[in-house]
């Protein structure tokens, strides 16, 4: 069955989301953000549509901080109780019962809200699906980028764990991550 935008569902907590941002987002975060993405201007929209899934599920497995908004939501986002990078109201705000009155600031300054997806999650899902459309694949590990059989020559590309983020990714999400700190560029 081919693949089209109908194919992406975005309802924010809804328990049949499959993707945080539409193909028209995807396409504007390339258009702003990427001075070379040959790789999405190729690819199939049944291939866009693909990718987009893909970087969600994978970020979906992310230790997240917080907890879901609803526990039958779909996707890892909304949640609760994730402070905000770099927020600035660092001791203001009302704290109840171990929960955030209005689940947007807490005693320690801002949280994402428990109603919407964040930007920069959306951004790491686009980040992440044009990663996949240049072939990336999270459970590299060391790849053989060349290898020459009479001269025995073997030469190996960069060095990944396995299931570890591109380089883009785990920037835009360092500090949301349970045990990680904000990693700067």
């Amino acid at each position: 069955m081919p693949l089209n935008a109908d194919s992406i569902i975005t309802t924010v907590g809804a328990s049949d989301s499959n993707s945080y941002v539409t193909l028209a987002e995807y396409a504007a975060y390339r258009d702003l953000n990427r001075i070379n993405a040959d790789a999405f201007d190729a690819a199939s929209p049944d291939d866009k549509v693909r990718s987009l899934v893909m970087a969600a599920k994978r970020l979906n497995r992310l230790n997240w901080r917080g907890g879901k908004a609803d526990g039958n939501q779909a996707l890892a986002w909304p949640r609760l109780e994730v402070p905000v990078r770099d927020s600035s109201l660092v001791g203001v705000g009302s704290y109840t019962l171990g929960y955030y009155a209005n689940n947007t600031l807490g005693f320690f300054g801002d949280y994402y809200p428990g109603d919407s997806v964040p930007q920069i999650i959306k951004d790491a899902q686009c980040e992440l699906a044009i990663a996949y459309l240049e072939g990336f694949e999270s459970s590299e590990g060391q790849q053989i980028k060349r290898f020459v059989a009479d001269g025995v020559t073997i030469e190996y590309g960069t060095t990944a764990r396995s299931g570890e983020l591109p380089v883009a990714v785990r920037q835009m999400v360092s500090g949301m991550l349970v045990g990680e700190r904000l990693v700067r560029a």
